[in-house]
């Protein structure tokens, strides 16, 4: 659980890094502990050949110095000892054998010195006595601040005696070579990084450039331009997604395209549904107006030649009848005007709605406040007006017949581009799980509904029991020009 809580912050951490800095990382991780690898193997391996030539180099050179001495001190040459060491010392110490030797001395089996170029440290005196059947003895010192490989070797004298030749040689020379070769591959390595993060750069470049190109253009058709399309820069698995966005913004467009025009369609369906039904109220208030009510008008002014010319009880019939169709024909004059009010033809949506509202008033004896923002002088499309004028007029008819409410409030405000109605009642009220069934006392609601979503719009309705009710109803109603400049004032009604 630890582990997998550590790699899950790990991961939320790296995961966060960019692709570029991502390949970067890994490339200059790479090279960095390729370098450092090589470069430690390299300075152990050529430390250890190093070490083992200086150790056959002193080898070599004790042999060298036991045999001379041999040879001197059996001829009873022996002072010449130090002659011999100190010539050894310079002739391997010189520039052509790559050595430095540190001491050379040669001592007597008791500890006593024979022979010695320069001083010799006091500690190695009687050191690495022959023992057993060991020829030569090779030892590590330190000896101040050198390092110093001690090699011995005894050799017995013609009278039985042993003496022992000690050669210490320094590995400073050794250490610098190595040092050298060290430096250089750091050197190496510092370059094959910076060619490495050249590499890397011009490699992530490649790589990203088309990843870029293609979130810049998600990011472009997110915001709606499925103009886009990418040039694929090669045929691998980046080149066959960016044919697969190409084909997706293509098909989106095409989609778009035909959703478009399906809109348009539907836009002119609705409002030559709207107009239809329009037509379809005018032809009837106009066959009410010119037929019926002729017919009506007709047979009002026969009841009253009856009334004038027949005795006491066939006038009080007659003016009973007379009476009936005076009701009739003023009910007809009434609906004709509902199905459709000539004043909105002739003079707006403003005046239609103040006609309506005094209607409804005087009708059913309501309050009503009328207040009207930004579209009084201005006329709208004819099925947004129509729309707008049914709306209100269904919502007072609700409020009318349901609401048992005193007073109602109208108003009608520009937003923008768009239209708002809002109508609000002190009525009932009523309960949130109502509003969702298709009764008949709520069929006009869902007319609205569908008014407002015929063009786009939008119904919300907010009421309790025993609180009233409040309608919002938002239209499109304005083009962008329109919305940005300003007409009318506030009208009361």
């Amino acid at each position: 659980m630890l582990r997998s809580s550590a790699f899950q912050r790990f991961w939320a951490i790296f995961g966060a890094v960019s692709v570029r800095t991502k390949v970067l990382g890994i490339v200059l991780g790479i090279v960095l502990l390729l370098s450092v690898f090589v470069t430690v193997q390299v300075r152990r391996s050529m430390t250890q050949i190093l070490h083992e030539d200086l150790r056959t180099q002193a080898t070599s050179i004790t042999s060298h110095v036991a045999t001379s001495a041999e040879n001197l001190m059996n001829a009873g040459q022996s002072a010449d000892l130090n002659f011999l060491v100190d010539e050894t010392k310079a002739h391997y110490s010189d520039a052509r054998h790559n050595t430095e030797v540190a001491y050379l001395f040669v001592t007597a089996a008791d500890g006593t010195l024979l022979g010695s170029s320069g001083s010799v440290p006091r500690d190695l005196l009687g050191a690495n006595p022959s023992a057993g059947g060991d020829h030569h003895i090779s030892v590590w010192r330190t000896i101040g601040d050198a390092h110093v490989l001690d090699v011995s070797e005894h050799f017995t004298l013609a009278d039985g005696s042993t003496a022992t030749v000690h050669v210490g040689l320094s590995d400073a020379k050794l250490q610098n070579a190595v040092s050298t070769v060290t430096r250089q591959l750091i050197v190496t390595s510092v370059i094959m990084s910076l060619a490495g993060i050249a590499a890397a750069v011009f490699l992530t470049w490649i790589i990203t450039r088309p990843i870029s190109n293609l979130v810049e253009a998600t990011q472009a058709v997110a915001r709606g331009d499925l103009s886009q399309r990418v040039t694929p820069w090669a045929n691998d698995e980046i080149g066959r997604l960016t044919v697969s966005f190409n084909a997706m913004t293509g098909a989106l467009a095409q989609a778009e395209e035909e959703r478009a025009a399906r809109e348009e369609l539907r836009a002119q369906y609705v409002s030559r549904v709207i107009a239809a039904q329009e037509e379809e109220r005018g032809r009837i208030a106009r066959e009410l107006h010119d037929s019926t009510s002729q017919s009506l008008t007709s047979l009002l002014v026969g009841l009253h030649a009856m009334e004038q010319s027949g005795g006491e009880d066939l006038r009080q019939h007659t003016e009973d009848l007379r009476q009936v169709v005076s009701d009739v024909l003023e009910e007809v004059h009434g609906l004709a005007w509902q199905l459709r009010p000539s004043v909105l033809d002739d003079l707006g949506l403003s005046a239609a709605l103040r006609q309506t509202v005094a209607d409804y008033r005087a009708r059913y004896n309501l309050t009503i406040d009328l207040s009207i923002h930004g579209i009084d002088g201005q006329r709208l499309s004819s099925e947004v007006e129509t729309t707008m004028y049914r709306i209100v007029q269904e919502a007072l008819t609700n409020v009318a017949r349901h609401a048992q409410a005193h007073t109602v409030s109208v108003m009608i405000d520009r937003r923008d581009t768009k239209a708002l109605v809002i109508v609000e009642d002190d009525g009932i009220g009523m309960s949130p799980d109502l509003m969702d069934r298709r009764s008949r006392e709520h069929l006009g609601l869902f007319g609205i509904r569908e008014r407002a979503e015929l063009l786009g719009g939008t119904l919300k309705i907010e009421s309790e029991p025993g609180h009233g009710t409040s309608l919002f109803v938002e239209i499109p109603a304005f083009s962008p020009a329109q919305g940005t400049s300003d007409h009318g004032n506030q009208q009361p009604g």
